[in-house]
């Protein structure tokens, strides 16, 4: 019988399909069920350490989570069993915690408008001088060098959207406008899902996309954001500067906290959720066991057991440069999935090797660098026509033209700043950039967003 790398060659030429599919499936899933067993043990004590150490509260918000999780490990994993449902009910945890990442996220986007605007009046406070005469004759050239110091095209097109989201916003909403319709025109043609994606990142960006129960989950974030809206920036004292960034920092630690813990979560279900996949893949059993040990104490430890650490740390020892070895053996199996599902897909239509392979895709996105990848195929490959863009365009316009009926100056601004710097760079050439910045620098007259801007884009000339 061949082995995985003589298969996956064979199958790559379409050669012996029945046999080598079988070889295939077997030894792919061997593998994807090995690294998800090791990748459990590690993420899942690093989990458990962390869990440990919340405190009360903490644990009250996130336990609906914790408990689900913790039953589905001591079923699926330590007592080695796979009901009928487990595999959905793996997915609907895995989908209600990347629903809260997504609130997260929106609300990652809303504290990034109030950061900009803070930034903007935090020198209506200070008593550093400002640089009028740098800013007016030699700024516009220091930006020019920083832009042009780069030969990469990449990198230069990377510092132009910096540049532009930090320069003095003074668009009007109808130039705005255009240039939003101005950026579609590079998805003529394309599938309708990449001009779907295309405005998603600009409904987040521009803070226009609330998730479901966006309004119930954070209270605490909610707070925040309702304590920010209620501030005049127009007329903000010192005091009300200060306890704005009181409130942002506090915002943004929140997230942060939450966020790293949801990831955390996230990476241990994908390994629990891989592995499910994988249930009857035959693998060695002796470490297997040595990983459930791990496993094992992990699971008791977010119990509240009193768990004694360094017995554990010891227990990795053994499995020093497992990892690689594994990633080493899946790299090319892996890499040619779905050339083999395509090159192979009248073979496999209506066989058990459908499924089988089905899985083992999934399993690939479940153990990707992609925490929260999406695990199915529901995109819309239709052509975008002028039509279909039109109707996106128009209705990102008019949900800008609603946001921004009660907004102030300050975060609108903001806004668009931002929107802009994550569209498609929309300059020509150098020449149109340099007017761009011109106009944005002249146009500017409040001292305090002169140095705000001047301040944080000379940190960029420092920092590269």
């Amino acid at each position: 019988m061949a082995d995985l790398t003589t298969a996956v060659g064979e199958l790559l030429k379409k050669k012996n399909t029945e046999e080598n599919l079988h070889i295939y499936v077997e030894g792919l899933s061997s593998l994807y069920k090995r690294m998800a067993e090791l990748r459990l043990a590690m993420n899942y004590y690093t989990f458990a350490e962390i869990y440990s150490d919340f405190d009360f509260a903490k644990k009250t918000a996130v336990d609906p989570y914790i408990n689900e999780i913790q039953q589905i490990i001591n079923d699926v994993i330590l007592l080695d069993t796979l009901s009928p449902d487990a595999v959905d009910r793996i997915d609907a945890l895995r989908n209600r915690i990347i629903a809260k990442m997504e609130i997260l996220t929106a609300y990652t986007d809303i504290f990034q408008i109030y950061e900009y605007v803070l930034n903007r009046v935090e020198y209506r406070f200070s008593e550093s001088e400002f640089g009028d005469e740098y800013y007016n004759d030699r700024f516009e050239k220091d930006i020019y060098r920083y832009i042009t110091g780069d030969k990469d095209n990449t990198v230069i097109n990377m510092k132009l959207s910096q540049i532009v989201g930090q320069v003095p916003m003074r668009l009007s909403k109808n130039k705005f406008y255009d240039m939003l319709k101005d950026s579609f025109s590079i998805y003529k043609g394309s599938e309708k899902q990449s001009v779907n994606d295309f405005a998603y990142m600009i409904r987040t960006s521009g803070t226009l996309y609330k998730p479901q129960d966006f309004e119930e989950e954070f209270p605490e974030l909610k707070k925040c954001h309702n304590n920010l809206k209620g501030i005049e920036i127009s007329e903000i004292t010192e005091e009300q500067y200060k306890n704005f960034k009181k409130e942002l920092d506090r915002a943004s630690a929140l997230i942060e906290e939450y966020s790293d813990f949801y990831v955390m979560l996230t990476e241990v279900i994908n390994d629990v959720y891989s592995v499910e996949l994988n249930f009857f893949a035959l693998t060695d059993a002796i470490e297997t066991d040595k990983l459930k040990s791990i496993i094992s104490d992990a699971y008791y430890i977010i119990e509240g057991h009193d768990i004694e650490r360094e017995p554990i740390s010891s227990k990795f020892v053994e499995f020093e440069g497992l990892q690689e070895k594994i990633m080493t053996r899946l790299f090319n199996p892996e890499s040619a999935l779905d050339e083999i599902i395509d090159i192979n897909s009248d073979c496999i239509k209506g066989t058990d090797y459908e499924e089988a392979l089905r899985r083992l895709v999934i399993t690939s996105r479940l153990q990707s660098a992609s925490t929260f990848a999406s695990l199915n195929d529901n995109t819309d490959k239709d052509e975008a026509d002028d039509a279909f863009i039109e109707d996106t365009v128009n209705g990102l316009v008019e949900e800008f033209a609603s946001l921004f009926e009660g907004m102030d100056r300050y975060s609108r601004r903001a806004v668009m700043a931002i929107v802009i710097a994550n569209l498609p760079v929309f300059f020509n050439n150098m020449d149109e950039f340099k007017k761009y910045v011109h106009v944005a620098l002249s146009q500017c007259t409040d001292s305090a967003e002169r140095q705000a801007c001047m301040t944080i884009i000379n940190s960029m000339f420092i920092n590269g």
